[in-house]
């Protein structure tokens, strides 16, 4: 019998990344269940993935740790992870799996695993797959890796030759996925990873957990799938004698790969096709830095990524910014972003997003830029996390007109005026962020923005911790402002709702006119 396919092509990075990182940014909340301690090696791979709906637990609360998982359970699992949408049909290839329930469990899930290549079963005719079995930890492994190969091909790495790997001498027929998940990273975090490790093992709930997670982890780094694949360097050896001939000539969906040195630009780079760019470090001895005299990066009607990569704009007289994106899907993943020229109140911003733009930015820095380090403008929408915004001449962050956003675990500290400035009609969430020693406020809201303003720290700033003026809104509960002129200063048309603050050594704690 011949197996239909199924039809939907799945989008894991979409939501289910851009939910992970916020949840990544957030510190550490109180564990989703009972039985898994705030300090346990996998409570932030099962928070995360209960969140998401991927593993729940049992009815009595618990999330069962070191349980065992049955392959149809992990079929469920897996597609999931993967944001594949299943067929709605029960029809299957498998005589083994029952009746389906309600809700066609565990048919569709074992047959849209089967689909994407992700299992054959466990009979040569593939017709069997022992659905109530326990699945074992290598059978886990190797449906992860066939699961990434199949909806992300060149999202994993081959081993490099002569790399010591804990699995060089498992035989098949999952040897070879043991070690290519293994040089990734795939089993990073496991409690006694190592040479004793049994890969015929039972696999755990908690562990099953912890390779998911690894997953979402490394496709985060890979939002284009390439079509493409190419290598250059800053001598002119490589693939591509340029970087600006290896964007003119690669297919969109490409991913360019740069070495470690100064690219210097001789023109704005104008990017309007899908394009990733990864370098080898955004700082330090080894960076790869992108350079130009003026703007240095436009991105323009198309998914842009980078990481590990220092942009720099070099001018020295004339306005520009850094990274300019219109009506952009934009990600960025350590990069450092900085240079950015004002002149005559014109542009300088380290990263300047308008339009209908959305994106991600994730243990980036933004710093000395002539104007603010990041601006968001127009009804552009954008997740900041585990980033830096320092010492920019106006603000660390900026959100403008009908933009939105997520600002949670960042730093802006010492930027001439505000450290994060909400203005316009702008609704942005500020969460667990450090902003300290800003000219101005740590915060600060105009207009008719709205601000969610939550376990924020804000001190030695030159007037408010956290400011409200105009008519903005907003809610401000847990932050701890200090040593500013005012902890929470409040105008007379703004109504803000004060919740629990832990205001101290301020000239004035809080400050209504």
């Amino acid at each position: 019998m011949s197996c239909r396919k199924a039809k939907a092509r799945p989008a894991v990075l979409g939501a289910i990344v851009l939910t992970v990182i916020i949840l990544l940014a957030m510190g550490n909340p109180a564990s989703a269940f009972p039985d898994v301690p705030n300090e346990h090696e996998y409570k932030k791979a099962i928070d995360v993935l209960s969140y998401l709906g991927v593993i729940g637990g049992y009815r009595d609360g618990r999330f069962g740790l070191d349980d065992s998982v049955k392959r149809a359970q992990f079929a469920k699992m897996i597609i999931g992870t993967l944001d594949i949408i299943p067929d709605p049909s029960t029809a299957t290839c498998f005589t083994d799996l029952g009746s389906p329930d309600a809700n066609g469990y565990p048919h569709k899930y074992v047959q849209a695993a089967y689909d994407y290549g992700i299992t054959y079963g466990t009979n040569a005719a593939q017709t069997l797959f022992a659905p109530w079995d326990s699945i074992r930890r290598d059978q886990v492994v190797s449906m992860v890796v066939r699961g990434a190969d199949s909806l992300y091909p060149g999202a994993l790495w081959d081993p490099s030759p002569g790399a010591p790997l804990v699995f060089d001498n498992v035989g098949e027929p999952h040897g070879e996925n043991l070690r290519i998940a293994e040089y990734n990273g795939l089993l990073d975090g496991l409690i006694g990873m190592g040479p004793g490790w049994n890969v015929t093992a039972n696999a755990t709930r908690g562990e099953v957990a912890q390779i998911l997670w690894n997953l979402l982890d490394l496709l985060e780094g890979a939002p284009v799938q390439p079509s493409d694949e190419v290598w250059i360097y800053p001598d002119g050896s490589g693939d591509y004698p340029t970087l600006e001939a290896a964007v003119a000539a690669v297919a969109p969906g490409a991913t360019i790969y740069l070495g470690a040195g100064t690219f210097t630009l001789t023109s704005t780079l104008m990017v309007d096709y899908d394009l990733a760019l990864i370098g080898y470090a955004m700082q330090g001895p080894n960076s790869t830095t992108i350079q130009f005299a003026g703007d240095v990066l436009d991105v323009y009607q198309c998914a842009f990524y980078a990481e590990d990569i220092r942009f720099v704009s070099t001018v020295t007289s004339g306005p520009s910014n850094v990274i300019v994106a219109c009506d952009a899907d934009l990600g960025l993943r350590r990069c450092y972003v900085t240079g950015g020229s004002r002149q005559n109140d014109l542009q300088g911003a380290g990263l300047y997003l308008y339009g209908y733009s959305f994106g991600e930015v994730i243990d980036s820095v933004f710093a000395q830029n002539g104007l603010h380090g990041i601006d968001v403008e127009e009804a552009s929408d954008l997740q900041i996390a585990n980033s830096v915004c320092s010492e920019n001449v106006q603000s660390g962050i900026c959100f403008w007109d009908e933009s939105t956003g997520t600002i949670m675990s960042c730093t802006c500290d010492s930027n001439g005026n505000d450290g994060i400035a909400v203005a316009d009609a702008a609704q942005v969430t500020i969460e667990d962020c450090t902003l300290a020693d800003n000219g101005a406020d740590g915060i600060a809201l105009f207009g008719y923005s709205y601000g969610e303003l939550i376990g924020n720290e804000c001190s030695s700033n030159g007037d408010a911790g956290i400011y409200f003026a105009d008519q903005s809104d907003g809610a401000v509960y847990d932050n701890e402002c200090y040593d500013n002129h005012w902890g929470i200063y409040v105008g007379a048309d703004s109504y803000p709702i004060i919740g629990s603050n832990a205001l101290h050594d301020n000239t004035y704690d809080i400050t209504y006119e």
